[in-house]
């Protein structure tokens, strides 16, 4: 018997955790010990809801991510999923998945950097823990292929389906004792950083196709990319390129058209039209109604 401990949050954790109970239905040998969940208060939504009622309708034990956590329950292995907090306690156990192909985007906010930086695959990482940054063993990865334009809600939904065949993947391979550690190769290491509210604001001095992605990536559940406009914070929902014109006098972030109210934004190369902004605090839709505006 294979006990198993989770540690899960987000999209993510949900379909770890129905992943995990599902195995655990078919293979007796597996039996999930419990669960912790946290709260994101930086998210639209944190499926802490959905994960606590997933607990709930199966009879999980359930703790909720606080301070002063001490688990109780033992476990033979733990998974910590879109965790972002420090665990304490039994860290020989613990595998941790991480949002890249490591080495590749050590740290933090990697499938939103992947995504910015138009990478043509994204996937999931599991690793040992250990104390130096994102650096523990591989002991698996599963990856796929992407196309642009994508949103940071599409490439969450398939990174989700890559980490629910991992955690699977990984819980067989150490039940039949085949489960296998490769080092990193240092070489091939990059880094992720973190990421605050500066960080949504659009610089456009970018290129057109690089804010485009930006704002993909930042949009649902995050909060989105934000410009200031009439004094307010805006967050730009949806954008798209528009075919590029030569401006002798180019100035990024300047009006070019407005098409339908729609604003056609000077980039430092090429062009992009906003469809969709809305007001921060309190969510209307934003009329662009001049021409004549420095955004």
């Amino acid at each position: 018997m294979i006990a198993i401990g989770l540690f899960v949050a987000g999209k993510k954790g949900v379909n770890c955790l129905n992943a995990v109970s599902d195995l655990c239905n078919t293979k007796p040998n597996f039996f999930l010990n419990y669960v912790v969940a946290a709260r994101d208060k930086n998210v639209v939504n944190d499926y802490f809801e959905e994960i606590k009622a997933l607990c709930d309708h199966n009879n999980y034990l359930f703790f909720e991510r606080t301070s002063e956590l001490k688990i109780t329950a033992e476990a033979d292995v733990i998974f910590a999923i879109s965790w972002r907090w420090i665990i304490q306690q039994n860290i020989e156990k613990l595998i941790v998945f991480h949002d890249s192909i490591l080495p590749q985007l050590r740290g933090f906010n990697p499938l939103v950097t992947s995504l910015i930086e138009g990478y043509n695959e994204i996937g999931v990482t599991a690793i040992k823990a250990n104390k130096e940054f994102d650096k523990g063993n591989i002991l698996g990865t599963c990856k796929t292929k992407i196309s642009y334009p994508i949103k940071i809600e599409k490439a969450t939904e398939i990174v989700s389906e890559l980490y629910a065949e991992l955690i699977v993947s990984i819980l067989l391979k150490k039940a039949n004792n085949s489960l296998h550690e490769i080092a990193q190769d240092e070489n091939q290491a990059s880094y992720s950083l973190w990421r605050d509210e500066t960080d949504y604001e659009i610089d456009w001095n970018q290129s057109a196709d690089r804010i485009v992605r930006t704002i993909d990536a930042l949009g649902f559940p995050y909060k989105g990319a934000s410009i200031k406009f009439d004094g307010r914070t805006v967050r730009i929902k949806e954008a798209v390129l528009v075919d590029e014109l030569e401006i002798i006098n180019r100035t990024p972030g300047k009006l070019l058209f407005l098409d339908n109210q729609n604003p056609v934004v000077v980039c430092g190369k090429g062009l992009l039209k906003i469809t969709e902004a809305i007001y921060e605090d309190d969510g209307t839709k934003v009329n662009f109604n001049k021409l004549r505006i420095r955004l």
